[in-house]
């Protein structure tokens, strides 16, 4: 794929690994829109090369209004990359917590809306307007290494091992449509300032 024109859509551009994807891309001359939920943070970063559209990739109007502005500026979305996410951290069971020990709903909810549900909304709308454009594109999912499993974090492991098997899955169908699907486990990265 050639990146130098390409329109590039990164969530969780605001920060963290979003944001370097975003810097990236717009130095090898992508025309980058930057996605993320935190509209003050990704102000600061919004300039000439990344242009900052606050979005609620979970949330499907949000996410066809988002699309909608970047058809209408440039004309087609040829990559999308799925950074956005919540790293958490809860035992299934704590045995020092007194008034509530088991890991609770709340906490699993929101890492599978941040790590899953927002990848699943966010390609499936992508790939609907690839498809109907005919465009070869490629949808890049952030996953982890955690997607194995580790103790702790049983909502962020699962919700990034449903990140690895959507990926596979969308890999087999959309092959056929010219459009790539790939999901990248990085370990541990350091994204303190």
């Amino acid at each position: 794929m050639k990146l130098a024109d390409s329109v590039a859509l990164v969530t969780g551009a605001a920060q963290n690994i979003g944001l370097g994807i975003a810097k990236t891309l717009a130095e090898r001359g992508c025309r980058v829109v930057g996605l993320d939920l935190n509209a003050e943070q990704l102000a600061q970063v919004s300039g000439d090369q990344i242009w900052g559209l606050p979005c609620d990739v979970a949330d499907p109007a949000a996410v066809a209004e988002a699309l909608d502005a970047v058809i209408a500026r440039w004309g087609r979305i040829d990559l999308l990359v799925n950074a956005a996410g919540w790293i958490c951290s809860a035992p299934v069971f704590n045995l020092l917590g007194k008034e509530n020990a088991r890991h609770d709903l709340a906490t699993w909810d929101k890492a599978l809306r941040l790590n899953l549900t927002s990848v699943f909304v966010m390609g499936s709308h992508v790939v609907e307007r690839m498809v109907r454009s005919r465009t070869r594109g490629l949808i890049v999912n952030i996953s982890s290494v955690m997607a194995a499993g580790n103790p702790g974090q049983s909502a962020y492991s699962a919700a990034k091992a449903g990140v690895d098997a959507l990926s596979v899955t969308w890999a087999r169908e959309l092959g056929g449509f010219g459009i790539r699907v790939v999901s990248i486990a990085p370990g541990f990265i350091d994204t303190l300032p």
